[in-house]
């Protein structure tokens, strides 16, 4: 209720008193509450609704989207054997998705987006993580469980067509990039049979 309110606020003095209130009252830090409402420091989550039609399935989207899935949903992450291929990105969401999966892989009794965050509450990356709790994901479907890993090689899928795009394009490559290059478009490697579009 209170996100429609302030959502419809005019930006300014009237809107930052009400979330200084809000906190206040709430026992919250107000950058923290800033962070849930999508307004304040640095965010990288998107609203579905801030994308224009065109962008629905984006690669950043799709990661937005498994990142708030696995939040809301932290269990999901026992079903991922292996996200070392994620480890590799650069992206700072897909970061955070390891950041999540290292996680409740060390502590599987994060079984809740609210233990997930106090998990968090130390951490850097705790302001990234607060939007995704309540992000709109819209994934449905039954025995979501048993498909979050198809969404994590889809995004490991996301990273290597980003690595192996970039490391293509550069224009004088070093050595060591053009070995990487070669190590990830080589027939045997993990991820050879993708093409890049």
């Amino acid at each position: 209720e209170f996100r429609k309110i302030f959502d419809n606020l005019p930006e300014g003095a009237f809107q930052d008193l009400m979330a200084t209130e809000v906190a206040r009252l709430t026992n919250m830090e107000k950058s923290s509450l800033m962070a849930l409402l999508n307004r304040g420091g640095k965010s990288f989550a998107v609203r579905r609704q801030d994308l224009p039609a065109k962008d629905v399935e984006s690669p950043d989207l799709i990661v937005h989207r498994a990142l708030a899935l696995l939040v809301q949903n932290p269990q999901f992450g026992l079903s991922v054997k292996s996200w070392n291929q994620l480890t590799q990105s650069k992206d700072e969401t897909v970061l955070l998705i390891v950041d999540v999966l290292e996680a409740v892989d060390s502590d599987p009794n994060i079984a809740s987006s609210a233990v997930l965050v106090e998990h968090f509450r130390d951490d850097p990356q705790y302001d990234n993580l607060l939007p995704f709790v309540h992000f709109k994901h819209g994934i449905l479907g039954d025995d979501l469980e048993n498909r979050f890993p198809g969404f994590i090689s889809r995004i490991e899928d996301i990273v290597w067509r980003k690595e192996v795009k970039r490391l293509s394009q550069l224009k004088n490559p070093s050595k060591e990039q053009n070995e990487q290059l070669l190590q990830l478009t080589a027939p045997g490697a993990i991820n050879s049979s993708r093409t890049i579009h």
